[in-house]
C-alpha cells in the first residue's frame, strides 16, 4: 500500500479524488445557500403583507411606468414626490432632460458622520 515513490498514475488518481471532494463540497455549500435564501424570501413575503391601498402606479402613455410600494397612500404620495425631486436633481446636475431618466432604485445610506461633523455643517450653513 505505501510505496517509496508515488508514480504518475497514483498522482493522477489522488488529484482526481481531491478535485472531486472539493467540487462535491462546493455543491453542498451552494445547496445550503439556496435553501437558506428560499426560507428567507418566504419569511420576507409573509412580513410584507401588501394590499391594494399601499401601491401607487406612476406612468404615462409615452414614458415608463413605476410602481411604488408604501405602507399607506400618504407615504406613496411622498415617495412619488421624492422620485420626482431626485430625478430633477440628477437632470440638473448632468445637464440632460429629465424625461430621459429613469430612477429604478432609491436607497438611503446610513448616517456615517458624527455629531461633531453634523454640528459643524449646520454652523457653516448659517
Amino acid at each position: 500500500m505505501f510505496k517509496e515513490y508515488v508514480t504518475f498514475g497514483d498522482a493522477i488518481i489522488i488529484s482526481v479524488f481531491c478535485i472531486s471532494v472539493v467540487f462535491v463540497t462546493l455543491y453542498l455549500i451552494s445547496f445550503i445557500v439556496d435553501i437558506t435564501r428560499i426560507f428567507a424570501l418566504k419569511k420576507k413575503k409573509k412580513d410584507l403583507g401588501l394590499d391594494a391601498s399601499s401601491i401607487a402606479i406612476i406612468g404615462s402613455a409615452d414614458g415608463p411606468t413605476s410602481v411604488i410600494v408604501s405602507d399607506t397612500v400618504k407615504e406613496a404620495e411622498d415617495d412619488i414626490e421624492l422620485v420626482a425631486v431626485i430625478t430633477a436633481a440628477i437632470a440638473a446636475m448632468t445637464g440632460t432632460d429629465a424625461s430621459g431618466l429613469v430612477v429604478k432604485n432609491i436607497k438611503k445610506l446610513p448616517d456615517s458622520d458624527t455629531a461633531w461633523s453634523r454640528i459643524g455643517r449646520i454652523e457653516l450653513m448659517r
